[in-house]
């Protein structure tokens, strides 16, 4: 399975590839559509409550069509109710550039010390120098690596995990990076945890290890004892670091709801979400287009071959969190690359979706509000009632018309037959 995965995520390389050999440069067009999506869905009678009562659900899709040509490659965007003004909360699906950046970090270290995602890492409070966490008993070998934090984060869900990447980053890097690739209206805020949103100004320390067991041992025994000094085996001390610059300070306010729940009571008072993560649904579609179509965006992220390899097999090895095309997690002729999230009543997936059997490919990102009272509370949410239906019905409406209109002329029209499970 894994090799079928591996085989999946260069195929995603070799269909950018194959249809810039005969262009002298990356011949790539977008195009932005407002119609199709309100079209389609005015055809099947089950979205007609969403489209009746917009401000009920908050719904907002992105759906991009991939049309090849020998000249090039045409993204065609369709959106639906699209604002980057119109918030909602991402949960996990920052996962994704945490992930990417993080794998990019490391790429970019490498050149100058000996580290990559499987080394042993130690993260240690920034603050008290008190070890926070040097083991993993998730991982194969029961130590922390950053490929295993990466790896819980898709498989299952792990906040954990994430903030041991956004640690390693650091908020200002990580917010940085994101809008120098041109996603400037997402922030990226604050650490999945319950502490308060200015507290993940200041990053832990990340230690790069030797992947030795016995000189890993040496190393932390002897940092139990000298906390604040550079052990002997280490290769790497990211230091902590505090981000000098306020991004909580003057931020337009953002308030949702009219009630939340608080120990066991309803609280008639809207909740503020003005430091909280925003990734924008146009960012979040963006990032996902580059990440797949690498060399057709001039490599945005400078990853390697092996980062694109491990990194979509990540995306494709969730199945517990996909929400598009979630009736046909079973079937072996639709691959699905996505990244989701769920919290707050809100419903995020991101996906790029390949189904080998009639050879089309898409990209979808969806987000849906389930809650229809306007109360924060867990049992306020409809993710099983209103989330989950929604984004069934809307991935196989998109998947039948890509089926339904297919272009002759795709160039990797016989690819999808070269790649099985033998493989």
């Amino acid at each position: 399975m894994n090799k079928m995965i591996f085989y999946i995520g260069r195929f995603v390389h070799v269909l950018t590839v194959i249809c810039l050999t005969q262009a002298v440069i990356f011949a790539q067009v977008e195009k932005t559509n407002t119609k199709l999506l309100p079209k389609l869905m005015k055809k099947e009678k089950i979205f007609d409550s969403i489209l009746k009562n917009p401000g009920v659900y908050d719904v907002q899709i992105i759906y991009t069509r991939i049309d090849r040509k020998k000249d090039g490659i045409t993204f065609v965007n369709h959106h639906y109710n699209v604002s980057k003004n119109k918030y909602f909360y991402p949960a996990n699906a920052v996962f994704l550039p945490v992930a990417a950046l993080t794998l990019e970090k490391i790429s970019a270290l490498a050149k100058e010390y000996d580290v990559d995602k499987d080394r042993f890492v130690k993260i240690d409070n920034a603050l008290t120098q008190e070890i926070i966490l040097y083991q993993d008993t998730s991982s194969a070998n029961h130590y922390a690596t950053f490929a295993d934090f990466i790896k819980q984060m898709f498989v299952a869900g792990d906040k954990n995990a994430c903030n041991y990447c956004y640690d390693f980053l650091n908020q200002r890097y990580l917010n940085e990076r994101m809008h120098g690739m041109g996603y400037g209206d997402s922030w990226f805020l604050h650490k999945l945890d319950s502490n308060p949103p200015e507290t993940s100004r200041r990053s832990n320390v990340v230690t790069f290890f030797r992947t030795n067991v016995m000189s890993y041992y040496i190393d932390i025994i002897y940092l139990k004892r000298h906390p604040t000094t550079i052990p002997f085996y280490s290769i790497y001390v990211k230091k902590g670091e505090y981000n000098p610059d306020d991004y909580y300070t003057d931020r337009p306010k953002i308030s949702l709801g009219r009630g939340f729940v608080e120990n066991g009571a309803v609280v008639d008072s809207a909740v503020d979400f003005t430091v909280r993560n925003k990734f924008t649904i146009e960012d979040m579609h963006g990032f996902l287009k580059a990440l797949m179509f690498p060399e057709t965006y001039g490599n945005k992220l400078k990853l390697s071959d092996d980062d694109y390899a491990f990194l979509y097999r990540q995306m494709a090895d969730n199945n517990g969190f996909n929400y598009i095309l979630n009736n046909r997690l079973d079937d072996p002729s639709i691959k699905i690359f996505n990244n989701s999230g769920k919290d707050m009543g809100f419903m995020i997936d991101n996906a790029y979706v390949v189904d080998t059997k009639n050879g089309v490919d898409f990209l979808l990102t969806a987000v849906i509000k389930c809650n229809k009272t306007d109360i924060f509370g867990e049992e306020y949410y409809e993710y099983e009632r209103t989330g989950l239906p929604f984004m069934k019905n809307l991935s196989n409406m998109i998947l039948e018309y890509e089926i339904r209109t297919k272009q002759k002329n795709q160039n990797f029209e016989n690819l999808p037959n070269k790649i099985t499970d033998k493989k």
